[in-house]
């Protein structure tokens, strides 16, 4: 009997895992020792915009903002962005910081500079600009843009 009910509950549980968007429901066969719970791990999904005052001219400042990014699994670790032109900036996504509110010390994440980049382009021509994001699993997706400079 007890078999039956730790059945039941693991069926349950898969069910509710799936509408939730966690797992992926497999068939539960008790004579299986295999967990029948696998986690569908998704990748992150880099996003790219930018804005300059036009036109786009050499040594003016361009802004890249990736803050859209997300991985729905996990957290974004780390991103590089890369000028085309051999600039490379990386660096850690966002970090754990302890705040003091309501009286006590909370943990809570605070974005970093590397979400939101500036970038001046030394030369007239055409750029590829590409951001890659990394989640916790290891996983990557990258975008790009293409940036047109015109000379000063």
């Amino acid at each position: 009997m007890k078999r039956i009910k730790l059945v039941a509950i693991g069926i349950m549980v898969v069910a509710a895992l799936a509408l939730a968007g966690c797992f992926s429901p497999a068939i539960v066969d008790p004579d299986d020792p295999v967990d029948p719970i696998a986690p569908v791990l998704t990748g992150p999904v880099a996003s790219l915009y930018y804005f300059f005052t036009p036109p786009i001219q050499t040594d003016s400042w361009v802004w890249f903002n990736g803050s859209d990014s997300y991985d729905r699994d996990d957290e974004i670790m780390r991103c590089k962005w890369d000028f085309g032109d051999e600039a490379i900036k990386e660096g850690v996504w966002s970090t754990m910081d302890q705040e003091w509110r309501n009286d006590k010390f909370v943990w809570v994440w605070t974005d970093n500079d590397i979400q939101v980049v500036r970038y001046k382009f030394k030369e007239a021509k055409r750029y590829t600009v590409t951001l890659t994001v990394w989640d916790y699993d290891g996983n990557q997706d990258s975008v790009t843009r293409t940036v047109y400079v015109e000379a000063k």
